[in-house]
């Protein structure tokens, strides 16, 4: 069964949350657009370093608080629907006019999902050694950023984008 879901970019950007430090910064994951559809997810590079503590963690290890809530919410929608229809076509063949019983299913209501907003909170840096992946950090960073790809630490001032 395939669930689809939709996440929120900014610039391209999709917030991250590290594992260890638990501070949310962005990597840019495509070129600027409003959403990140789920088969692109697959895609993603997302397995090395953090830019604010610099500690590398795997790949599934960067969704946000947020996105695990949303990930859930959409999940839990998704099988319940599914669910109700293979009980609702198993036993419609039993609700016969003249039969010596009836099977209703009844639908408990799940909460619709609410889609992630994606705010426009964080600055814009460019390791020049992956120029290719560019981050946002929090505004207020004043320490050395760590490239996503490999590690390497810059101050933040030397490699933030104005603008």
């Amino acid at each position: 069964m395939r669930i689809p879901m939709v996440l929120p970019l900014n610039e391209g950007f999709l917030r991250r949350e590290c594992p260890h430090c638990e501070r949310q910064f962005k990597v840019r994951v495509q070129q600027p657009d409003d959403v990140l559809e789920e088969h692109e997810l697959t895609e993603l590079e997302l397995t090395n370093f953090c830019p604010l503590c610099h500690e590398p963690a795997p790949a599934n290890t960067w969704w946000t608080k947020e996105q695990i809530e949303y990930q859930n919410q959409v999940t839990t929608a998704a099988v319940s629907d599914e669910l109700h229809g293979m009980l609702t076509r198993t036993f419609a063949g039993l609700n016969q006019p003249r039969g010596p019983f009836r099977v209703e299913i009844e639908r408990n209501e799940v909460e619709e999902p609410k889609s992630l907003d994606e705010p426009h909170d964080m600055i814009r840096v460019d390791p020049p050694c992956h120029q290719e992946t560019p981050l946002k950090i929090p505004v207020t960073w004043g320490r050395d950023v760590a490239c996503f790809e490999c590690g390497i630490r810059y101050p933040v001032d030397v490699i933030r984008v104005e603008g």
